[in-house]
């Protein structure tokens, strides 16, 4: 019998080996030690921040809204390098220029030669769009249409603002394009007929020597101009040479014919844009006669756009592509150049 104590006992140490199990697959308080052929882990180590991006910050300048942006707007999408670059451009005005509305405080482009000597990349072109399009109050259709105008021709934002070309863009604005056409067809009907104007206004007739402007007139034309005036011919000569450019003058009067007037365009495009080939000219020439409404458009201080309806304006919008047709691809260069500029000035007062 002496077995029997010994059976009794074992439901006891079969509940206290159970709950033992239990405890130790539950864990302790104590962490359980690696094995002794494992290494402890390292702590990962702090890295040094990046350094800032100068070409592509987080926000870039493409959607800024530029007709209410101030200066601390601008900032505030570019990279730090940028801002750096642009405080210390400004100086002693970097603060007035955080608080100023930019297309405002800043009409002439120039004034803001800190800050695109600073942008780079796609900020200095998206800046430079969306400056124009505020600045000139085009229609916000022209924004997306002139960016992607920009992107491709960098240089192009440099020729409508007539500013000198930042060192980080340099590289890309050294080749000029030919993008006139594209940046025609970016605007509104209205506002196509509108560079146009501008065009020739920057064409202006006083650089043309006036012997050439008194040898595109007929001998009936000079009569009719003298009589007009109360001058004499010498006089008459004086004046073309000394009219500023959009003030009216004498070729804007009754007395010249279509013909004539034709003559004078190809001359002061043979003067404007260095020279022309005699294929272009007879093109111009022939186009001139062909579109009387450009004509009318051309002639300095006599265009009123209240007169036209809408299918004349199209007309005319639709004739500058025509007239762009007749130049060569050197013509189309020095062409545009004087057409951004125009599109640059349609804000001024």
């Amino acid at each position: 019998m002496p077995p029997l104590p010994l059976m009794r006992y074992l439901p006891v140490l079969a509940i206290a080996l159970t709950l033992f199990a239990v405890t130790v697959a539950c864990g302790s308080d104590e962490e359980e030690p690696l094995p002794a052929t494992e290494a402890p882990a390292e702590a990962p180590q702090p890295t040094e921040p990046p350094e800032p991006s100068s070409t592509q910050p987080a926000a870039g300048l493409e959607d800024l809204d530029m007709a209410a942006a101030t200066g601390q707007d601008v900032v505030d999408r570019v990279s730090e390098a940028e801002v750096v670059c642009t405080s210390a451009a400004f100086g002693a005005d970097y603060e007035a220029f955080l608080g100023a509305k930019v297309v405002t405080a800043y009409r002439d482009a120039t004034t803001l030669g800190p800050l695109f000597g600073c942008l780079t990349g796609d900020n200095f072109v998206a800046f430079g769009m969306a400056y124009t399009v505020a600045r000139s109050g085009l229609a916000s259709e022209a924004h997306a249409c002139l960016l992607a105008l920009g992107r491709e021709h960098p240089d192009a934002v440099v020729t409508i603002l007539d500013i000198e070309a930042p060192e980080a863009v340099a590289a890309l604005t050294a080749e000029t394009h030919n993008y006139v056409v594209e940046l025609y067809n970016c605007l509104t009907t209205e506002e196509r007929v509108e560079l146009t104007v501008h065009m020739w206004n920057e064409f202006g007739t006083t650089a043309v020597p006036a012997s050439e402007m008194m040898a595109a007139f007929t001998e009936d034309e000079i009569t009719c101009f003298t009589d007009t005036f109360g001058i004499t011919r010498d006089q008459l000569e004086a004046m073309l040479a000394s009219r500023q450019p959009g003030e009216t003058s004498p070729e804007a009067t009754p007395c010249i014919t279509e013909e004539t007037y034709t003559r004078i365009i190809v001359a002061l495009l043979l003067f404007h844009l260095g020279g022309v080939t005699e294929e272009s000219a007879a093109c111009v020439a022939a186009f001139s006669a062909e579109h009387p409404h450009f004509l009318e458009l051309a002639r300095v201080g006599t265009f009123d756009p209240d007169s036209m309806d809408q299918s004349q304006f199209e007309e005319i919008a639709a004739d500058g592509l025509l007239l762009f047709d007749c130049l060569t691809d050197d013509e189309l260069k020095a062409m545009q150049t004087t057409a951004a500029r125009a599109l640059a000035s349609f804000g001024d007062p």
